[in-house]
């Protein structure tokens, strides 16, 4: 008699070999995911839970849960054994899933694991969100269109379980994600940081390419620097100062985007008006501005958040003027780089390009057109 109520209650305890994650969305999905060892779902609200009905709406409210199930292998259990730490594997997945789908995503954390209940933080999900935003909104993306369903995310489940054979792909890829998820984040309660952590993603995306020194220098400064040596005593010893202090992590930041942007990207975008969109003729121009607001405020203290920060119905993606500031070449900078919802539209479409360029089995279903910068 004593053992049976172990024998009862043994079973009910998680299994020491799946482990659960809470994950969450500020956008409505359909469907599932299942296949053997990986289980995506969704949470969903109690019946008479009429705040959970709410959630499901599109709105300041909207936020659906999800629970990532997966298998483990078996743990040796030995004295000093430390139990692994899944919660990782959520993270990566939510940064993986908003750049595929363009949408916000957070995780709570474990929530069963290693045999053990855990309780998840729960925080973001009580917070409000602006549905007019593309990341938030229940409405698919204008570029890499994805459909919000669930069944969707076999793209990156698949390379989430056995796309590391180029590890060092795979560690760019996901460690831009990663920024680019945190931006989508940030974005309403700090605009500014939200920029910054875009422009990392596109520096960390940058850093893959290996480049010829000359392929970083436009025209006029490669003249210069022929000038300086054959022309001047050490002008060889002298040129070979000056290109390594060359701007060069902007060049490659800006030639990341104009490689990767294609023609589709300038076909459609978020903004209600045409003229408040990226255009190719000066799409070049606006990445170098975008990442000289970066350096000023790096170097210099400047804060910018509140000029590139979404603001209105119309989804703007560049000015629609020029900033009055005190310094007149900050205002210039202000006035050419993209706003936040033009640099995220970017920045997820370069991913995506990487992915389906350099991952060539991650996202097989894109296309891999030229580039708009070859027109």
């Amino acid at each position: 008699m004593p053992d049976a109520p172990n024998a009862v209650t043994r079973p009910l305890r998680p299994r020491e070999t799946v482990q659960k994650i809470l994950l969450s969305s500020t956008c409505r999905f359909v469907g599932e995911y299942e296949q053997p060892g990986v289980l995506l779902t969704h949470a969903w609200p109690g019946v008479r839970d009429r705040h959970g009905t709410n959630r499901m709406a599109e709105g300041p409210l909207s936020r659906n849960a999800f629970v990532l199930c997966f298998e483990t292998p078996p743990l040796e259990k030995a004295a000093g054994l430390v139990l692994p730490d899944y919660g990782h594997i959520g993270e990566s997945m939510a940064s993986l899933l908003s750049v595929l789908y363009g949408k916000r995503f957070d995780s709570h954390g474990v929530i069963e694991g290693n045999g053990m209940f855990s309780l998840p933080d729960t925080t973001a999900y009580a917070s409000i969100c602006d549905a007019r935003l593309p990341h938030n909104s229940h409405r698919v993306r204008a570029n890499f269109p994805v459909d919000l369903d669930i069944s969707e995310a076999a793209r990156v489940i698949t390379y989430f379980t056995h796309g590391r054979a180029n590890e060092r792909f795979a560690q760019t890829f996901e460690t831009a994600c990663s920024f680019y998820a945190r931006s989508l984040r940030a974005c309403e309660f700090d605009p500014e940081v939200a920029y910054l952590h875009l422009i990392t993603a596109g520096e960390i995306l940058a850093g893959y390419f290996e480049r010829d020194q000359d392929d970083l220098l436009d025209e006029s400064i490669r003249d210069s620097l022929s000038a300086i040596a054959s022309g001047l005593p050490n002008g060889e010893q002298i040129v070979k100062i000056i290109r390594g202090r060359l701007l060069q992590i902007k060049r490659k930041f800006v030639k990341a985007f104009t490689e990767l942007v294609t023609t589709d990207f300038f076909a459609k975008a978020e903004s209600t008006h045409s003229f408040l969109s990226l255009s190719p003729d000066t799409f070049e121009r606006r990445m170098a501005a975008a990442y000289d607001l970066r350096s000023k405020f790096v170097h210099t203290g400047i804060h910018f958040g509140s000029w590139t920060a979404p603001r209105g119905n119309d989804c703007a993606e560049i000015q629609s003027g020029r900033p009055v500031v005190s310094n007149k070449e900050f205002g210039k900078i202000l006035a050419t780089a993209p706003t936040f919802i033009g640099l995220e539209r970017a920045v997820r479409f370069v991913l995506l390009r990487f992915a389906a360029t350099e991952g060539h089995k991650v996202f097989p279903a894109f296309n891999t057109a030229r580039p708009a910068s070859a027109d």
